[in-house]
């Protein structure tokens, strides 16, 4: 996928399917509220999701410097844990390995660099354990993608007078 203008939602939301769906120890991918996770959704676990957040329209820095965009995001890469507990480790262990590839991904793959995306700030996985209705265990990243903020008024579908 290549992007010549700006990054959409759906876009990135493709982006973060396409990882999780190269993944060796991910089985399914989520987009959207957390509050929507174990409502209606059957997983096949592990799972990597992604729970939207803010948008932040940077300062136009002048000197033809165009603004940016920074898409807040946290990343759930969890699995279902035993009743006895006995995998908790185990689980916790993976998950961090399969946020650590999501994120040497986006700081080294020549697309996010291409395109001029790029992670930024400092990177935050907490863990969890026991989390919505299907009791499942691992590690939330939370982290802001900046992108280009190409608009022009121009391209908006409206009329100009």
């Amino acid at each position: 996928m290549s992007t010549s203008k700006n990054l959409t939602i759906n876009q990135i939301s493709d982006i973060f399917n396409d990882f999780a769906t190269r993944h060796f120890q991910v089985n399914d991918y989520y987009f959207g509220p957390v509050d929507k996770i174990g409502d209606s959704n059957e997983f096949v676990y592990p799972l990597f999701g992604a729970i939207p957040g803010d948008i932040i329209i940077g300062s136009n820095r002048g000197n033809g410097i165009q603004r940016t965009a920074e898409f807040r995001f946290t990343i759930l890469a969890c699995d279902l844990e035993k009743r006895d507990d006995s995998n908790e480790t185990e689980i916790r262990s993976d998950m961090v390995q399969v946020l650590s590839d999501f994120i040497a991904e986006c700081d080294e793959h020549e697309f996010f660099y291409e395109n001029e995306i790029e992670i930024v700030g400092d990177l935050i996985m907490t863990p969890f354990t026991e989390r919505f209705s299907d009791l499942v265990t691992g590690y939330a990243l939370q982290f802001n993608l900046r992108v280009p903020f190409r608009y022009l008024y121009c391209e908006a579908p409206a009329i100009y007078k």
